[in-house]
């Protein structure tokens, strides 16, 4: 296994019932420990990281390492660009501003995190 497709990882999950953990990466020593927690665990992983986190480093450095680190993996790993808050939305959950504000809407609270819900799928804990 390898450096995989974000989109094939998630029809994977998707038809097998389970969730993938997406982390957000800055630098070298981020990139490294989530690979090596996905080798530990067993289970594929997406690395992304937004061009806001340019700050720490070159984003033409992450995605090199992130991809040398995925090429390496005995787990599938896929990179993943975040190009922005709209972008990631309009793209991957529908193109209005509907869906854009109802993202907004379910963005983090203290006590109301993640948690992996029946039927294998990861959700909203209430």
């Amino acid at each position: 296994m390898s450096l995989a497709k974000v989109k094939d990882l998630l029809i994977h999950a998707q038809e097998h019932g389970y969730g993938i953990p997406a982390i957000n990466v800055f630098d070298y020593n981020s990139i490294k420990f989530a690979a090596m927690a996905a080798e530990e665990a067993k289970m594929p992983l997406i690395i992304q990281y937004f061009p806001g986190f340019d700050v720490h480093a070159p984003l033409v450095d992450i995605r090199n390492i992130a991809v040398a680190f995925a090429r390496r993996a005995s787990v599938p790993i896929a990179v993943h660009r975040v190009d922005s808050l709209a972008i990631a939305v309009g793209n991957a959950h529908g193109n209005s501003s509907r869906s854009l504000q109802k993202f907004r809407n379910r963005r983090f609270r203290p006590g109301r995190g993640l948690s992996f819900r029946h039927g294998g799928r990861f959700g909203p804990s209430l």
